[in-house]
């Protein structure tokens, strides 16, 4: 009965040990080097020798593995994106992290398959000055990346006053050999007339 037992646990499939243990370090925010820590592969050596065998064994090959499965991901949101049955409306917003990195964050919203979907487009590191003019290469470039410049729709944004920079920008000529469509400039330009203000008030209205 024992040696059943020990038989069924070693059945391992290694490519979703590996998309279990993508999974477990991305949700805990572990570092690569967990991968080669001592009493991380000992923990799994006891639960199953196969385990630790199948693993990768350094932080490169952990993180080669996590940056193919975000390539995966992408492709597939950027494919739903490009057959969306709306424009992509744009949230924006840009922090800093806990490890002291300055965030550029670009959420998507349109209409799949009838349903109203929200995709993280990017999460970019912002080099330099937080103006508008620093920021909207950026988005540029993710529009670009994810082939949506001809489907760009509304921008959503805080009231700081680099955002005003950062439309102005956007909605300049010098953006128009990229392929932007004059009615997407006309309501990237209409959006700073309706810019949601975030305050107490709305927030205590919304709950």
């Amino acid at each position: 009965m024992a040696d059943d037992q020990h038989q069924d646990v070693a059945s391992i499939c290694s490519c979703t040990l590996e998309q279990l243990y993508i999974n477990f370090q991305i949700s805990c925010n572990q570092p690569f080097s967990l991968i080669q820590a001592t009493s991380f592969r000992s923990l799994i050596r006891y639960i199953n020798p196969d385990a630790d065998d199948l693993l990768p064994e350094s932080p490169s090959t952990a993180k080669a593995l996590i940056m193919d499965q975000f390539a995966i991901e992408k492709a597939v949101i950027q494919q739903q994106v490009l057959g969306s049955q709306s424009c992509i409306h744009l949230s924006l917003d840009s922090w800093t992290s806990r490890n002291h990195l300055p965030i550029l964050g670009v959420i998507g919203h349109t209409l799949v398959g009838g349903q109203l979907q929200e995709y993280v487009l990017a999460l970019r590191e912002i080099q330099g000055r937080h103006t508008g003019e620093n920021l909207a290469p950026i988005v540029l470039d993710i529009l670009q990346d994810y082939g949506i410049t001809q489907k760009l729709g509304y921008i959503q944004m805080d009231n700081a006053t680099n955002n005003d920079t950062l439309m102005a920008a956007l909605s300049s000529g010098m953006y128009c050999p990229i392929g932007i469509c004059l009615s997407s400039l006309i309501m990237l330009i209409t959006c700073q007339h309706f810019r949601i203000t975030m305050t107490p008030r709305n927030i205590g209205f919304a709950a």
